[in-house]
């Protein structure tokens, strides 16, 4: 295991663990499947430390001078705080005067099972998501990455609503600077797929959640999967018996498989067919890419043996789990988008745009003639500037 920056980074040592807590590290610490369940804790003070524990060296981001993996306390539902873990990454050399500006890295959909949190999936899971990290920290910014409440911690499923995963990144942030003494204060989101909803929310609500230590500057997003909860209900057995983009179909089995298990009363096994149960089973145990290998060729109207809509009151739930907002942003957000981009439903995506831009004017707005997995990299250069100016001040 490499050594972290002992000046950068502080350990909150064992003897200060109560037996629980060190168990709770120990079992996190070592991944899904490898250490006998202990007792979940519960109820700390959101944005707390509970534990800093180190990262091996296949799990350190290209580029960074020091990482860390971290548990903390966070907002979940139902009104009650649970812990998290999250990943920092600090640049190579010294802290600037003033600290180290920091971005925080809203994650895509990655799966609900522990092993596939970013903070300990390990480089074959997340390169992809991974390159999304090491241009900021050559910027010189720091990175925090939440895995997002019951993502990579013991427990249930994670709730991954949109607005508990940006309850969840502002958290971290907060954690952060209680590791690292030479965080700046400065800070901003960025988000690609799914993790462009988390990052917009976000930008909605840091400036009145991260407390007067903080100072949220805006967030960059691409590939933002606009009213994705409008193909989950209408999915059906009635639904165009054509196969969607792996990615699409994957993100709807995730969204079932979430709700299904937040809100049994719905009884959605009910709702789905044999093989639609199979796969919303499946998804539940394995990361998004062999998720999408598993769904290739499935098209939505096999997975449901009664309309999705006919659900009482699945409207509002999926819209807490999938909805995006549009308006309210506290601060400056950028918006990239490819034109040819089909891990989201563009016309969606492109009516999102229409809106942002009608209802905010602050907001930057730029397409790119490209597919999903070339947006993010193309938007790179103008998101950068973007958040070298919104951080430079």
């Amino acid at each position: 295991m490499k050594s972290v920056h002992k000046q950068a980074l502080r350990r909150i040592g064992t003897c200060g663990l109560t037996a629980t807590a060190l168990a709770a590290v120990v079992a996190s610490g070592l991944g899904a499947g490898t250490a006998a369940a202990a007792p979940v804790p519960t109820g700390g003070t959101a944005g707390k430390v509970y534990a800093n524990i180190g990262l091996p060296d296949d799990r350190w981001v290209t580029g960074a001078g020091s990482a860390n993996r971290f548990t903390y306390w966070t907002n979940a539902a139902a009104d009650r705080t649970e812990l998290s873990s999250a990943a920092i990454y600090l640049p190579n050399g010294t802290a600037p005067e003033g600290g180290w500006p920091v971005v925080a890295w809203a994650h895509d959909t990655v799966g609900l099972a522990d092993k596939c949190a970013p903070s300990w999936s390990g480089k074959t899971e997340s390169a992809a998501r991974w390159n999304d990290i090491t241009p900021w920290l050559k910027k010189g910014y720091a990175v925090v990455a939440s895995d997002y409440a019951g993502l990579g911690t013991e427990g249930k499923l994670p709730d991954l609503q949109t607005t508990i995963k940006s309850d969840n990144i502002i958290d971290a942030v907060k954690a952060a600077h209680d590791i690292a003494p030479d965080l700046s204060a400065k800070w901003a989101v960025n988000g690609n797929g799914s993790g462009a909803t988390a990052a917009l929310a976000t930008a909605r609500n840091a400036v009145k959640l991260q407390g007067p230590d903080l100072d949220f500057r805006g967030a960059t997003v691409t590939s933002v999967p606009a009213d994705l909860g409008a193909l989950v209900l209408n999915a059906g057995p009635g639904f165009i018996p054509v196969p969607l983009p792996t990615d699409l179909t994957a993100e709807v089995l995730y969204a079932v498989a979430g709700i299904r298990a937040s809100h049994p009363e719905l009884n959605l096994d009910s709702y789905l067919s044999t093989e639609g149960r199979a796969l919303t089973d499946k998804a539940v145990k394995v990361c998004s890419a062999e998720l999408q290998r598993a769904v290739a060729g499935t098209s939505l109207n096999e997975l449901f043996t009664k309309p999705v809509a006919s659900i009482p009151n699945l409207g509002p739930i999926v819209e807490a789990y999938l909805g995006v907002p549009d308006s309210g942003f506290a601060k400056p957000v950028f918006i990239g988008q490819g034109l040819l981009d089909t891990t989201v439903v563009l016309p969606y995506t492109l009516d999102f745009l229409n809106r942002v831009q009608a209802t905010d004017r602050t907001a930057t707005i730029r397409t790119y003639p490209v597919d999903g997995p070339g947006t993010s990299a193309t938007a790179l250069p103008d998101a950068t500037a973007f958040i070298s100016k919104i951080l430079g001040g």
